[in-house]
């Protein structure tokens, strides 16, 4: 429950949100499902946390249908960053949706969107000291209304989350299209992201990002 008070949300049904996240970052950080199943206190036999709570397909799955079966999962043009400048130019609205602009909310998201882009992670322990908690929003109050169900409510926004993963979208979206224009100019084959007048592919910051691209998948 004080999960759910720090970050404004308030509940009265029974919820097992705690032991669901739990379940799946045991799986991700590879912890035997026995431990799980301790940890979280689950009852033995049941078959629930199997069934509602893990993944249906693991991450190692994952990594063996797309080829990294017990090797590294690594992709060559992620070791190209595209800079900041160039990112910008997809989703180019993101920095002015949080905040008027020349605000000071408006330019903390700015510095978020930056760090976001630059891949910052925060379970870092060499920037724990950049983290800071985040300020608890009063819940409103209301009368009981005995003939509703309880409900969730949530004050903040899921609309950062969204751009959050937006801005994720830039760097993948950039370096998947420079492999793909890669391959297009090999195979011969016109790709219609070049069919759009002044679309970002066809800046000269994009033409020099996919060089540098090119570059490392010939290296390998």
């Amino acid at each position: 429950m004080d999960v759910f008070i720090a970050n404004s949300i308030s509940c009265s049904n029974i919820t097992h949100s705690g032991r669901h996240s739990g379940a799946k970052e045991g799986v991700r950080l590879n912890v035997p499902e026995e431990d799980i199943r301790t940890g979280g206190r689950w009852i033995q036999n049941t078959g629930k946390m199997q069934q509602y709570y893990l993944q249906k397909r693991s991450a190692q799955w994952a990594l063996a249908v797309a080829g990294f079966r017990n090797k590294p999962f690594h992709l060559t043009w992620n070791e190209v960053d595209p800079s900041l400048e160039l990112q910008r130019m997809l989703f180019p609205f993101i920095e002015n949706l949080i905040g008027g602009r020349g605000s000071d909310k408006n330019a903390n998201w700015r510095k978020d969107c930056d760090r976001e882009m630059n891949q910052f992670d925060p379970n870092n322990t060499k920037k724990l000291e950049a983290v800071r908690p985040q300020p608890l929003v009063p819940l409103p109050k209301s009368k009981p209304d005995s003939t509703r169900r309880p409900t969730v409510y949530r004050v903040r926004s899921n609309v950062s989350f969204v751009l959050h993963l937006m801005l994720r979208f830039r760097r993948v979206l950039l370096q998947d299209a420079a492999v793909y224009l890669f391959l297009g100019e090999t195979q011969g084959f016109n790709s219609p992201l070049l069919e759009t007048p002044g679309s970002v592919f066809q800046t000269e910051q994009f033409k020099l990002f996919k060089k540098d691209v090119v570059a490392a998948l010939l290296m390998e």
